[in-house]
């Protein structure tokens, strides 16, 4: 492989990656329409306890997307990060009590 490309959009990203001949490749994510190369630029957290111990999960891209539209258990779902890069005043949020900064929600989408 000759490299990697990552396009982080507002709406949706895509990788991508060479391979040594120099064709591209975009890798493909499963979702509930079936394989895409758009991988939705989202994130979902869940709320769940096992074995008495209350726990957050996340998901991002198509599994957040499916968490979001699933009813069951309670959530939070986080769209378009890449508008808030620009903002001062975005410092950060609360998800379920803990503490996400920017940086952060990047780093776990990513």
């Amino acid at each position: 492989m000759r490299g990697i490309g990552i396009d982080f959009g507002t709406t949706n990203s895509v990788i991508a990656f060479a391979d040594d001949e120099g064709a591209v490749h975009a890798m493909s994510w499963p979702s509930a329409e079936g394989p895409t190369a758009t991988y939705r630029t989202a994130l979902a957290f869940r709320v769940q306890t096992i074995d008495g111990v209350r726990t957050t999960a996340t998901r991002a891209g198509p599994a957040a997307i499916a968490w979001a539209l699933d009813p069951a258990g309670h959530q939070r779902f986080v769209q378009s990060i890449k508008t808030h890069l620009g903002s001062q005043a975005f410092r950060e949020t609360r998800i379920f009590g803990q503490k996400y900064t920017l940086e952060g929600l990047i780093a776990l989408f990513l």
